[in-house]
């Protein structure tokens, strides 16, 4: 008949089609664990991909350089006034790279970020035992779960403004066998400020491929009795790597996101009270030093909780 469908040919076209009919059968949260499986095959095709080696779930990278978070430890003033990044390569691998591209992200942002992925993990799975990516509630668990005493106007702006950073800042996974995914962090997020109640959504895919396992309560908890967003980054760095780790200065400094256009006596200054107060809360032990060659040497402690990230 003249109105029937023209068979599709074309392969590419047909494959298309395939893939299309597949998306639209699938539910949002059922296509992000689709797409991460492809993903991970992708980068670890002979088994998972070691966690502790990179920022959240992800990345085994060859070089200490490479280990950067998209976070930043930023003062008042910087986050007043924050630049646009575009392509900032978190990882760099043989299988690919994976890029930021979004507005600068301080290490409040993170531990936003953390906190929600941490309460998930205490929500009940629905009836059909899927994830569950929502938190809706009270602020008062974000806050204490990033070690704030109280509530108060201006942590529940804080935290408002946080998540509609996170809801434009985006991830970019790249193999070199033409592989790509792309992803923000957050979906969608709102609440009520009369009363102060919350309601985040972290993005499935997010989720999936990156942050799945990423954070427990335990990490945080060490986390929040950080009080320098540099004692954060290095808390961050440190606890990426099974063992110690001993390098230059300048080269710990960039890879915690340090500004290194600021004097190295500057540098060295905030690296040594970071150091100073991760051996306070227990994070690093007595071996961890900074010696006179400019070398660093970070000791993780003895019994030390699973890392954030890990």
């Amino acid at each position: 008949m003249a109105n029937e469908p023209k068979p599709i040919t074309d392969p590419l076209k047909a494959t298309m089609a395939r893939i299309t009919a597949k998306r639209l059968a699938l539910t949002v949260e059922d296509h992000a664990k689709h797409v991460a499986t492809e993903v991970h095959a992708e980068v670890a095709p002979k088994g998972a991909v070691p966690p502790e080696q990179g920022w959240m779930s992800f990345a085994p990278m060859p070089s200490d350089l490479c280990r950067v978070s998209p976070f930043f430890p930023m003062g008042k003033n910087e986050m007043a006034v924050r630049p646009f990044i575009r392509g900032l390569a978190i990882t760099k691998s043989a299988w690919g790279e994976v890029t930021y591209t979004g507005p600068k992200l301080s290490t409040f942002e993170e531990d936003v970020l953390l906190a929600v992925l941490a309460l998930l993990k205490t929500v009940e799975p629905t009836g059909d035992d899927k994830p569950v990516w929502n938190y809706t509630g009270p602020l008062r668990p974000i806050l204490t779960a990033m070690g704030y005493k109280r509530t108060g106007s201006d942590n529940y702006r804080r935290v408002k403004t946080a998540l509609e950073l996170l809801a434009v800042a985006g991830v970019k996974l790249q193999t070199k066998r033409g592989k790509w995914a792309m992803t923000t962090m957050l979906t969608w997020a709102g609440g009520d400020d009369k009363s102060r109640d919350i309601s985040v959504t972290v993005n499935p895919y997010f989720a999936e491929v990156y942050a799945a396992g990423a954070v427990n309560l335990l990490d945080l908890a060490k986390r929040a009795e950080l009080s320098r967003p540099v004692s954060k980054a290095l808390h961050r760095f440190a606890t990426s790597h099974r063992g110690d780790w001993r390098g230059h200065f300048l080269t710990l400094a960039a890879a915690i996101n340090l500004d290194l256009d600021n004097p190295q006596k500057e540098l060295r200054r905030q690296i040594k009270q970071a150091m100073a107060e991760l051996r306070k809360v227990g994070v690093l032990s007595s071996r961890s030093k900074f010696s006179s060659d400019d070398v660093v040497t970070l000791a993780l402690a003895t019994g030390r909780p699973k890392a954030v990230g890990a």
